[in-house]
């Protein structure tokens, strides 16, 4: 019962904004919890945000700048595999 919006750039294609809504447990208001998403950059073929923002009912709680991202280092294609998922029951 949970519902995730999420905005894309219309020509990159690139979620720009992502949004949901929760009931806080002890006001038992509802929160609106906003993750925006910008400035993205090619890494090794990956389009990653090199700037990250959050904000709590209009108030930015977080804020995240990337100068360098690393995506999987040293990780075999045999981790990927279906056999993987067996050996890990």
């Amino acid at each position: 019962n949970r519902v995730v919006r999420v905005s894309f750039h219309q020509s990159t294609k690139l979620p720009v904004q992502q949004s949901f809504s929760r009931l806080d447990p002890k006001t038992k208001e509802r929160d609106e919890e906003v993750t925006r998403f910008d400035r993205y950059r090619d890494n090794h073929g990956i389009q990653w945000p090199q700037q990250i923002t959050r904000e709590r009912n209009g108030e930015k709680v977080y804020q995240i700048f990337a100068d360098s991202v690393t995506f999987n280092q040293d990780l075999t294609d045999d981790l990927f595999s279906t056999t993987a998922l067996t050996r890990k029951k």
